[in-house]
């Protein structure tokens, strides 16, 4: 069986775009990975060593002897930060000849597996000469490139846009191990993805005040069998059992240092049309594991954290939202205390490769003091602390039972009327 790869028109013109460049250019996709096919969204031009380099001279970018591995490895890791929940990096692309391709595809074969945790990447060919653009898939179990089926969208592949909060607590802690970079990002790490699994585990799950489940799909069909999207996304309220927190950790070293987290973080998340709420809450948690790990190692490189005391207590950077044109989403940034939302505006263009952004602060930030920035903090029904899902299930089948038993009592006393008055 072929597979499927959609791509979205403004992806086509990108491509079509670095035709003129001449040489080879290589580049990432940005996209979503479902069952049945692959959404690629946004290419981005993987940025020339040469170019960022201070005080040396200019050498030509259009030589594959000046693709490095391991740089594009790491301006995937650095774009895949700025990206919300839902999206990922799902392949890579080249724009050069064909006769280059042959020596190019190895490398790329070693590259793909470590952008993205999917069992298969996308690779995209775009002929510098013909401009005619071929589909492989390199799958993990399968080995090698296989022939992928691409089919350029006219229309922009439609995203839903989901929104939550969570409010991090002061016992909320990261443990870092030692002072060395390499061991605050792995404490980082290791805490962050473990307290989210530990807090998102089994939530009950509220849209427009109602409770949904996660079979759900988070867009209805209506009467006429269609899709209704509405209007500003759909606002996800994760009610869970405790604030984001994290006890015991993960104890890699014996002289772990605790750094306590407060504030409320928003989390953004988007996903395709016939997504359900399970998607949409794993979409979530990427997005905050994503966020909170952003943020941390962003706190540690400004040195606001080196300290051999026990207990330091920070708060998390303000989440800055940065649009840019060949998107149909917005990216991530964090402004630490002094910085401007122009200096994220900055960092992100530097990034993707493009010349204007617009950066919106989130309005949790400009919310923080609000006590109800943070929907998780308060459950609405003040009986649902003693409540949980399977409890909350129990209730509802137990009063469907009462229902159904009080209609055959009153069925049995109509008969029974009946069977009086005419006897």
């Amino acid at each position: 069986m072929v597979h499927t790869v959609i791509v979205d028109n403004k992806v086509e013109a990108v491509l079509k775009g670095l035709l003129s460049s001449g040489g080879i250019t290589i580049g990432i996709l940005v996209g979503q990975v479902t069952k049945t096919k692959d959404f690629v969204l946004l290419a981005v031009q993987t940025p020339s060593l040469q170019e960022l380099k201070e005080n040396e001279d200019e050498k030509s970018s259009n030589s594959s002897e000046h693709f490095e591995d391991w740089w594009v490895i790491e301006h995937a890791k650095q774009v895949i930060n700025l990206l919300p929940g839902g999206l990922g990096v799902v392949g890579m692309f080249c724009v050069c000849s064909k006769e280059v391709l042959p020596s190019i595809q190895p490398r790329v074969a070693g590259i793909l597996p470590q952008l993205t945790p999917h069992p298969h990447t996308i690779f995209l060919h775009v002929c510098s000469l013909s401009g005619r653009t071929k589909g492989l898939v390199l799958h993990e179990q399968r080995g090698g490139f296989h022939p992928a089926e691409v089919k350029f969208q006219s229309n922009p592949v439609q995203l839903v846009q989901v929104e939550s909060s969570i409010r991090l607590s002061s016992d909320c802690y990261t443990h870092l191990y030692g002072n060395t970079p390499q061991g605050l990002l792995k404490g980082i790490q290791a805490t962050v993805v473990d307290t989210v699994e530990e807090v998102f585990s089994r939530p009950l799950l509220k849209v427009s005040g109602r409770f949904v489940d996660e079979g759900d799909p988070i867009l209805p069909k209506t009467r006429k069998n269609e899709l209704s999207v509405p209007d500003g996304g759909i606002k996800l309220d994760i009610l869970t059992r405790h604030p984001l927190h994290s006890e015991e950790g993960v104890n890699l070293l014996t002289r772990a240092r605790r750094v306590g987290l407060t504030g409320c973080q928003s989390l953004t998340a988007y996903l395709h049309s016939r997504a359900t709420y399970s998607d949409a809450l794993q979409a979530i948690k990427e997005d905050a594991c994503r966020s909170l790990t952003s943020q941390l190692v962003a706190l540690t490189e400004a040195d606001t954290v080196h300290d051999t005391s026990t207990g330091l207590s920070l708060s998390l950077p303000c989440r800055v939202s940065v649009t840019v044109p060949s998107a149909a989403w917005s990216f991530s940034e964090y402004s630490l205390p002094g910085e401007d939302v122009k200096e994220c505006e900055g960092r992100v263009c530097d990034l993707l490769g493009v010349a204007s952004a617009t950066a919106l602060l989130s309005s949790l930030c400009l919310e923080s003091s609000s006590s109800s920035a943070c929907p998780q903090d308060t459950p609405t029904d003040p009986q649902l602390d003693s409540v949980k899902p399977n409890q909350l299930e129990s209730r509802s089948i137990s009063s469907q039972l009462w229902m159904f038993i009080a209609a055959v009592m009153v069925l049995i006393f109509a008969i029974a009327t009946w069977a009086v008055v005419y006897s």
